[in-house]
């Protein structure tokens, strides 16, 4: 089971990840994605945040009037499909942006608390790898670059992936992949995981 976290909008996109989860699938991954409602309320919440700074007191009733209304859309839309779901454990924004403390800022605006956050929440659920994707050079991409290492040893050496991809093929990202699902095996036979555990999968 591998965890896509990163750029929000290439995990979403196939093209712009290189096509990367139907890659670690076929590679024998069961790849599981944040939803994209997961950044709705992160903004949300950084509304929230941003208004409290500000004193701005019509911002404030605002976005607790926006957070709840997503809550209940969220909550509906689930209700209408949940037949066709297998249940898993949903992360919330504050558990979530307490889980990535030990990394970075939960204030850090962008990518890096939702990515770092999420991983740490799924590791506890199970999962024998992380895939991080990133745009070539991009900064908040490479700060949780800079940090996987140490989550690594926080997490029993959880496999751990940087893929940075600028729309160019390289022949070294098939053997790459081909060695971080490797490692993500043996991670799971030494871990004991049940590769029939249920989740929200892509």
């Amino acid at each position: 089971m591998i965890a896509i976290v990163g750029e929000i909008f290439m995990r979403d996109n196939p093209f712009c990840s290189g096509h990367l989860i139907e890659r670690l699938e076929a590679l024998g991954a069961e790849t599981i994605i944040a939803p994209f409602g997961e950044w709705l309320h992160y903004s949300s919440y950084r509304y929230w945040r941003d208004s409290v700074w500000k004193g701005d007191l019509k911002g404030f009733l605002k976005s607790k009037v926006q957070q709840v209304y997503q809550h209940y859309v969220a909550k509906q839309l689930t209700g209408k499909v949940g037949q066709y779901l297998t249940a898993r454990k949903e992360l919330e924004i504050d558990e979530i942006l307490n889980l990535c403390s030990p990394y970075i800022h939960r204030d850090y605006d962008g990518d890096p608390p939702i990515a770092l956050g999420s991983a740490a929440g799924l590791v506890e659920m199970n999962i024998s790898g992380v895939a991080n994707i990133l745009p070539f050079t991009c900064m908040p991409g490479i700060i949780i670059c800079a940090v996987s290492n140490d989550f690594k040893k926080d997490h029993h050496n959880i496999p751990w992936l940087n893929y940075a991809y600028d729309g160019q093929e390289d022949s070294s990202n098939e053997t790459r992949l081909q060695a971080f699902m490797h490692q993500a095996k043996e991670y799971s036979i030494a871990n004991g995981f049940d590769s029939t555990v249920n989740w929200f999968s892509h």
